[in-house]
């Protein structure tokens, strides 16, 4: 007989499971520490970079702004600089705590600015996944920039005649350095040498530095009219120029006015001046060249006769012509023997013409055929000795 088939059995039930336990996440196990704050800005001595500094040890905002990266980024993803961000500057990290920012002209940072964070760009070194970004600076928590350490030296010389005469104007201008890559600004004045002040001029020089700004004007320019007296007398001009940086310079000139027509004279350039005189500073290997700049100004009432049919012509421009007379001396006021080897209104010296420890004077007297007037400028001019190698 066949075998009973057997009945299944029922499969059994799963009992109920106890749901999982999650592991600490990466910050629930530690204190997470404030987020890095800025502490301090400074421009660079020459004013290129600025160098911005954290109060802590930051990630180099790796995951916001690429920080990390040798390329640099774009400082206003990280930085403001008062209401603006940083146009056009670039940054990089040069430590785990400060960023050099790297200026063009339209990021416009000036000393005292106000430099911000953005919020959300950046966390402090080593932060968990969930630790907070920095965030945006409040007003009151923002550093100002710094002025550099040793921000460029401001040199100034004013190149102006040592004296004119009557119906003459007088312009005076700058030849000048260490602006460190942006337009120095001048303020003028211009008094008697006495420490009077003529009315007229210093509304002059009044209208000049309220126009001037940061647009680097460079010049005074005094007309006929505001410098004509009864009398002869001296004007003591000065000017001071500043650069973007704090740096500060001086300088002045002291220019004689006489009520008869003079030729106009004066050095283009190429020389300092120290205690009042010009002082050009030639090595024994470097040849001497010196350019003067000269002109008879005109007087409405001598040159009236150009209106009228007896006008001369030839007399009329050999007014306006002038000739140059050249000569060194030496210390003591000799005249030497070293010719000009140029001619007009250059003096020209070949390298070594000159010996190591010459000290001397150069003049250059201007005539006028026309006035039968002259004037005259002078500059000293030393060649140092160099200690042996």
């Amino acid at each position: 007989t066949p075998s009973p088939v057997p009945a299944p059995t029922p499969a059994p039930s799963p009992g109920p499971t106890a749901p999982p336990t999650l592991a600490p996440t990466a910050c629930s196990d530690r204190a997470v520490a404030d987020p890095p704050a800025l502490s301090r800005a400074q421009l660079s001595d020459t004013g290129a970079e600025l160098f911005v500094d954290f109060d802590a040890p930051t990630d180099r905002g790796a995951a916001a702004v690429g920080g990390a990266l040798p390329g640099g980024f774009a400082c206003g993803d990280l930085l403001t600089s008062g209401a603006r961000d940083l146009d056009g500057a670039t940054c990089r990290f040069v430590d785990d705590d400060r960023v050099a920012a790297t200026l063009t002209a339209a990021a416009n940072v000036v000393v005292d600015d106000f430099i911000g964070l953005k919020g959300g760009a950046i966390k402090r070194a080593g932060a968990g996944w969930c630790e907070p970004h920095a965030e945006a600076s409040a007003a009151a928590g923002r550093p100002t920039v710094d002025p550099p350490e040793n921000p460029p030296e401001v040199v100034v010389t004013l190149i102006a005649p040592e004296k004119i005469g009557r119906c003459a104007s007088l312009d005076v201008s700058t030849a000048a350095t260490g602006g460190g890559g942006r337009d120095l600004t001048f303020a003028w004045s211009a008094t008697l040498a006495s420490g009077d002040d003529v009315p007229e001029i210093a509304a002059v020089v009044a209208a000049a530095n309220a126009g001037n700004g940061r647009n680097g004007r460079n010049k005074l320019a005094l007309g006929a009219d505001v410098l004509e007296r009864e009398e002869d007398y001296a004007l003591l001009i000065e000017v001071a120029s500043e650069n973007w940086l704090g740096a500060k310079s001086t300088a002045s000139v002291r220019v004689q006015v006489e009520q008869v027509v003079l030729p106009i004279v004066y050095f283009a350039a190429g020389f300092v001046v120290e205690d009042g005189a010009k002082l050009l500073e030639s090595a024994a290997d470097r040849a001497v060249d010196v350019v003067a700049s000269a002109y008879v100004p005109p007087c409405d009432s001598e040159d009236s006769e150009a209106a009228t049919e007896a006008f001369d012509f030839a007399r009329f421009f050999a007014r306006f012509q002038v000739f140059f007379t050249w000569t060194l001396y030496d210390a003591s006021g000799r005249e030497t023997d070293y010719a000009n080897q140029a001619e007009g209104r250059n003096y020209y010296l070949d390298p070594y013409v000159l010996p190591a420890g010459f000290k001397g004077t150069l003049e250059v007297v201007v005539s006028s055929q026309g006035t039968r007037q002259t004037n005259a400028a002078s500059m000293d001019i030393v060649v140092p000795r160099r200690d042996p190698v």
